[in-house]
């Protein structure tokens, strides 16, 4: 009978070793569950923010539900508001789905296309909402009909619960592989038409930000930095 070296006791103390590292990694890595109080908080959010402010009137517009069961929400707002003072109309989204990979197939690029939209412009623009700094994409759609052009601006960010606002889901995607990927994300968009002035719909977006900035904070605030 073959005596065991002492090389190799070496190699199985090393292989157990290494699943016994394996299985408490996977021990150690958030489950959904671990995510669940953040959840909650944004939930409870949502119930603080008003479906009307300043010269703003809203109104829920319904989600459909083929969107509904695609992204899985923790929490969706979808408002149609109408200004009381000059008549403008703008639709306002915000999405924040528990799991990120729900989230990630679902931006503009992708849906409004769908939709019957023609993409015409898209730019990386940085708006900056009292001490918030967000950098979003404003993307144009133009929706032709036998007859004219709707074109529409769709300003576009994304909320990462380590606290990072980005333009674009590439950012959004490298969340998948990560722990906190149970922590989810958030889409954020405002919709309006394309020929209202850039200085005008900047500060729409400015009232919109500040009107759900307990949402925005809230998704933002779901891992510890």
């Amino acid at each position: 009978m073959r005596r065991t070296s002492l090389t190799d006791v070496t190699a199985v103390l090393v292989a157990a070793l290494l699943l016994i590292g394996a299985a408490a990694e996977r021990l150690s890595l958030p489950r959904p569950k671990d995510a669940e109080p953040f959840h909650a908080k944004v939930r409870a959010a949502v119930a603080q923010v008003p479906a009307a402010f300043g010269d703003w009137d809203g109104k829920d517009v319904p989600v459909p539900a083929e969107a509904t069961q695609q992204l899985r929400p923790n929490v969706i707002i979808s408002r149609q508001f109408f200004n009381r003072v000059n008549g403008r109309s703008v639709s306002f989204m915000l999405v924040q789905c528990a799991d990120v990979r729900d989230l990630t197939p679902h931006y503009p690029p992708i849906c409004y296309p769908g939709r019957g939209l023609t993409l015409t412009d898209s730019r990386v623009r940085t708006w900056s909402v009292d001490d918030l700094k967000i950098t979003g994409t404003e993307y144009q759609f133009d929706a032709n009909t036998f007859r004219q052009s709707h074109p529409i601006s769709v300003a576009n960010f994304m909320l990462l619960p380590t606290g990072v606002i980005c333009p674009e889901m590439k950012t959004v995607r490298a969340q998948i592989a990560l722990p906190n990927r149970y922590f989810g994300a958030a889409q954020v968009q405002v919709l309006m038409d394309a020929d209202v002035p850039e200085a005008d719909r900047d500060a729409i977006l400015d009232e919109m930000v500040r009107a759900y900035r307990p949402v925005i904070d809230a998704v933002l605030s779901g891992v510890e930095r």
